[in-house]
């Protein structure tokens, strides 16, 4: 079948595709409306949970300033680059939980100060390997599960 496209425009603030198989999902990146503001920069929330999901491109999310939910949760991925999440300053859950990842730099969410929620565990990734030292700044973080 033909690919389901997802539209968002200045002023979508929820992107919520849980559970419907899907095996590839392309963020938009952001780009001047009519108006001048751009796509995806009122997002709070993108859940993308409980697909076939074996990679993701984030990059699309640096421009999500007010992004405080990234839900990837039972998926297939393998790898993940989280860099673009240093510019969501206001991130508060990130849950990476059950999937595939075989390594993690958590770099970059050392910018994440509100994050609260950071769920890593049952994946591929060795737990003795992954760097907590950048949480530090995460002073509000109340659950974090390797």
């Amino acid at each position: 079948g033909a690919p389901m496209q997802c539209v968002v425009s200045a002023s979508t603030t929820l992107i919520s595709m849980d559970g419907l198989g899907l095996t590839v999902v392309r963020l938009p990146y952001p780009t001047p409306d009519k108006s001048g503001s751009f796509s995806l920069g009122a997002l709070r929330e993108c859940s993308l949970s409980g697909n076939l999901l074996s990679s993701i491109d984030l990059r699309p999310l640096a421009a999500c300033a007010q992004l405080s939910s990234l839900l990837l949760n039972g998926n297939l991925l393998r790898e993940i680059d989280l860099s673009p999440l240093r510019h969501c300053t206001g991130l508060q859950r990130l849950w990476l939980h059950d999937n595939k990842l075989e390594r993690l730099e958590l770099q970059a969410l050392s910018s994440c100060g509100e994050l609260q929620s950071l769920y890593l565990d049952n994946n591929a990734v060795d737990e003795d390997t992954i760097d907590l030292s950048s949480l530090a700044h995460c002073v509000h973080l109340r659950s974090l599960r390797l």
